[in-house]
C-alpha cells in the first residue's frame, strides 16, 4: 500500500533564507547588478541549501513513522534560474536551458533502480504518467506526456521533444522552443530576428545560434512544435478570465513572497 506520494516544498529565491543560511557560500546581498553576481549566486546557494535541509527533515519524518518503504519521493522544480549568462538575470525573460534545464529527482524503493542519473530531453508532463506508471495505475488515451521509466531502467529509447513557451511577455520575450538532446529551436516574436538554432551538441550553453540551421535536425522538431501549437489553440479557443482587483492583504502576501517589489 503506497501511503505517500508526494511532499510539496516551495522556496523562493527573492525571499532571503534565514540568517544562518545567508553567508554560507560567501557574503551577498540582493543588489541587481551584473557586478553583483557573485553575491547573487551565493544567496542563491543558500536558498538551495535550505531547501536540501527542509527535504532532508520531510525525509527523516518518514523514516521515523516507517513511511519510506512504501513512499514515493518526487523533487522537481518549475524553472531554473538566470544570472547574466544571456545578458539577463532571474527567470521569465528568455527559453534558454538555465531556465528550462531543471532537477528532477525521483526516490522509489524497491520500484526504481538506486543510484542512476538520466540526461535525455524529458519534460514536466512527463511527470504525471511516471508517477502513475510507477504505482500501476493504467494510464488514459489521452493523458498527455510519457512515462520516464524506459529511460531510468536503461531503455533510453530515441527520438524525446521537450517543448517550452512563454506567451504572454509584453517584454523581452514572448515565444516557444523545442529541443532534442542535441538540436534546439526557438522562436522570439518580439526579437527582429525571432527565429534561433542552437546544436546543444557543440554549444551546450546556447552560446552561438547557428548560422546555417540543419534542415534535416530542425525539421522534425518544427513539426512537432507545429503539431503542439495546434494543439493548444484547439484548447485555448472558449477560455474565458475575469480581471480583479487584489485585496490589500493578497498585496501584502504577495509582496512578502517576493513577487511584488
Amino acid at each position: 500500500m503506497l501511503k505517500l506520494i508526494f511532499s510539496f516544498v516551495s522556496i523562493l529565491f527573492v525571499s532571503p533564507a534565514p540568517p544562518k543560511y545567508k553567508d554560507l557560500f560567501g557574503s551577498g546581498e540582493y543588489r541587481v547588478e551584473r557586478s553583483n553576481r557573485d553575491g547573487l549566486i551565493n544567496l542563491y546557494d543558500a536558498d538551495i541549501r535550505l531547501t536540501d535541509t527542509v527535504v532532508g527533515a520531510v525525509h527523516r519524518l518518514l523514516l521515523k513513522n516507517q513511511l519510506n518503504e512504501d513512499s514515493i519521493i518526487l523533487i522537481v522544480s518549475d524553472h531554473g534560474e538566470g544570472f547574466w549568462e544571456h545578458d539577463l538575470f532571474e527567470h521569465g525573460n528568455s527559453l534558454y536551458n538555465e531556465l528550462l534545464r531543471i532537477v528532477l529527482i525521483l526516490h522509489a524503493p524497491d520500484r526504481l533502480p538506486k543510484g542512476i542519473r538520466v540526461s535525455n530531453v524529458a519534460s514536466m508532463v512527463d511527470v504525471f504518467p511516471t508517477i502513475f506508471q510507477i504505482v500501476g495505475i493504467k494510464l488514459q488515451k489521452t493523458t498527455r506526456g510519457q512515462s520516464l521509466l524506459e529511460f531510468i531502467k536503461g531503455d533510453l529509447g530515441s527520438g524525446r521533444l521537450a517543448y517550452s513557451e512563454h506567451p504572454h511577455s509584453k517584454e523581452l520575450f514572448s515565444g516557444y522552443s523545442i529541443q532534442s538532446d542535441s538540436y534546439k529551436v526557438v522562436f522570439n516574436k518580439n526579437n527582429a530576428e525571432k527565429w534561433m538554432s542552437f546544436d546543444l551538441t557543440k554549444d551546450p550553453l546556447e552560446k552561438q545560434q547557428l548560422e546555417k540551421p540543419d534542415p534535416s535536425q530542425e525539421a522534425p522538431l518544427l513539426s512537432e512544435m507545429e503539431r503542439i501549437r495546434n494543439v493548444a489553440t484547439k484548447h485555448r479557443k472558449g477560455l474565458t478570465f475575469t480581471i480583479e482587483e487584489p485585496s490589500k492583504e493578497m498585496v501584502e502576501r504577495l509582496r512578502s513572497l517576493g513577487y511584488i517589489k
